[in-house]
């Protein structure tokens, strides 16, 4: 049997592989795949392309492999299952594109196919026609279940229960009780209040649970969250809602907190702020806002969506701790290697020794030996020494993402993120290094499953809704470390950015119940 030649090229500004297969004689894998579903219409592989002499996405690690020209998706199909690596046998394609009508000439017609386990597909766009194939192969071991769920005998997932799919990287949500939304406020005309997304955690000794909202004050909308928003404390019956405000923690402005339990019980909350005296409060303001949205830019409103550009101050990443969710909370010490001119999104997970994981935008890993001592906090990599530009890109292979949340389990690190594109939350996990690993140096290695929720949401009373944005995801942990619910930051409706329609609120989704703990 004659072998097939390979030809490749690597980008290196983004590290993707696009090699070229040149076939004689097909190599059939051993192994067969135990479905192949089609998606037509559907594009999962663009992202990881170069088009037109030039790459559509800042994506890293990502190998797609060009294979012959095919005439329909089944043939493409056909072709990514027949096909294997002569150097790698282990190497299977995970993903088919047939690019029926592509923007450059060369790739119309063209079988494309994805090695990595990722499948993060999107609506093709106004000047293509792709349509995708996904290959479920038997699983090996439970890394191919995301390690949410077993790989059993017939080379099938098992998931846990609050999760699902084929590789168990899909939330397993459950309706919505419109009359347990979440965080949902609003004035005494029945006008939205916004708020931004809140970490939900249960305390045993107040018998509640316990929020901690980014709320945009003024009745202005997300579009004036960089001057208006401030953290305050909610409180509820249910991990559900409703839940009701307390007081306010940290004012304007402090933004997108991460809150979780020490290692002595304490809690711990990180933030980005920047402190104004009163004067500059009151200067950058918007207090033009009605009806719960933020108005055109005026005299009264004069600072929103970064316009004017002098307005951009430095993002203090800030750190407090509190005996309860009541307080008092400490004066908030920063953590400089983590401010810069724009937020980080940092969440954390801490360790019984009192030591840290983080993930920043971008899907970056940081480290703490000491989680409450800021000078020991280092950026995974040490990464953001060379250069700052390539911190933003190194994180999650195939995905551009912001808003971590990270949790650990059965000595496995995960994620979920907002993903660029799709505009959908992904998945992702990592293997806990051993002890003597060195954070400093060598890089925590994430793999993302793909989208694990979207911004479709399903209520009990038969109804739906499609919420523009749907960002700044928290998982909501049981007493006994079961997973309850997904709390998000969502926009009703409008489009990113736009005046008028950015009123927002936290939604909370039930999730399927399993026992697992977040913490180590």
């Amino acid at each position: 049997m004659m072998l097939s030649s390979v030809d490749c090229f690597l980008d290196i500004s983004i590290g993707v592989i696009l090699c070229l297969l040149v076939v004689a004689s097909p190599l059939v894998v051993n192994a067969s795949p135990i479905d192949v579903k089609e998606y037509p219409g559907i594009d999962a592989c663009s992202a990881y392309l170069p088009k037109n002499g030039t790459l559509t996405s800042v994506q890293v690690g990502i190998e797609a492999i060009a294979l012959n020209s095919s005439t329909s998706l089944g043939d493409c199909s056909k072709e990514a299952v027949n096909w294997s690596d002569p150097l790698h046998s282990e190497k299977r394609c995970r993903t088919a594109c047939w690019f029926q009508i592509a923007p450059s000439k060369s790739m119309t017609n063209q079988c494309v196919c994805l090695v990595d386990p990722i499948w993060m597909p999107r609506s093709e766009m106004s000047n293509e026609k792709v349509s995708s194939s996904r290959l479920l192969w038997p699983c090996q071991h439970d890394g191919d279940c995301s390690y949410n769920g077993r790989c059993r005998t017939d080379g099938r997932c098992q998931c846990s229960d609050a999760w699902k799919g084929p590789t168990c990287g899909e939330l397993d949500l459950l309706l919505v009780d419109k009359t347990k939304l979440g965080f949902r406020q609003v004035d005494d005309h029945g006008s939205n209040i916004s708020s931004w997304g809140a970490p939900i955690l249960w305390d045993d000794k107040s018998k509640l649970w316990h929020g901690f909202a980014s709320e945009i004050q003024n009745n202005c909308g997300i579009n004036a969250w960089e001057t208006n928003s401030r953290i305050v404390h909610i409180t509820g019956n249910s991990p559900h809602g409703p839940f009701q405000k307390r007081k306010v923690v940290f004012p304007a402005f402090c933004h997108e907190p991460s809150v979780v339990r020490g290692p002595d019980g304490e809690w711990v909350m990180l933030f980005s702020s920047y402190r104004y005296n009163a004067t500059g409060l009151d200067a950058v303001l918007c207090k033009s806002c009605k009806g719960g949205v933020t108005p055109e830019i005026s005299d009264r409103c004069p600072y929103q969506l970064g316009i004017p550009k002098n307005l951009h101050h430095r993002f203090q990443q800030m750190m407090s701790t509190a005996p309860s969710p009541f307080g008092p909370w400490s004066s908030p010490i920063e953590i400089p290697q983590l401010s810069a001119g724009w937020d980080w999104n940092t969440d954390l997970t801490i360790n019984a020794d009192g030591s840290a994981v983080a993930l920043i935008r971008g899907g970056t890993t940081v480290y703490a030996s000491n989680y409450s001592d800021p000078s020991t906090w280092k950026i995974n990599g040490d990464l953001l020494s060379s250069s700052s530009l390539l911190l933003q890109h190194k994180g999650w292979d195939g995905a551009s993402v912001e808003d971590p949340y990270i949790w650990q389990q059965n000595g496995i690190y995960h994620a979920l993120a907002h993903a660029f594109l799709p505009f959908y939350g992904v998945h992702a996990y990592a293997p806990i290094p051993p002890a003597s690993f060195d954070w400093a140096l060598y890089p925590l290695n994430w793999t993302v499953s793909g989208i694990a929720y979207d911004n479709l949401v399903h209520f009990t009373d038969g109804s739906q809704h499609a919420y523009a944005r749907r960002e700044r995801p928290h998982l909501v942990w049981g007493p006994s470390g079961n997973i309850l619910a997904l709390s998000n930051g969502v926009q009703f409706d409008g489009q990113l950015r736009s005046h008028y329609k950015d009123g927002v609120f936290t939604l909370v989704q039930p999730v399927k119940s399993f026992k697992t703990n977040r913490g180590a």
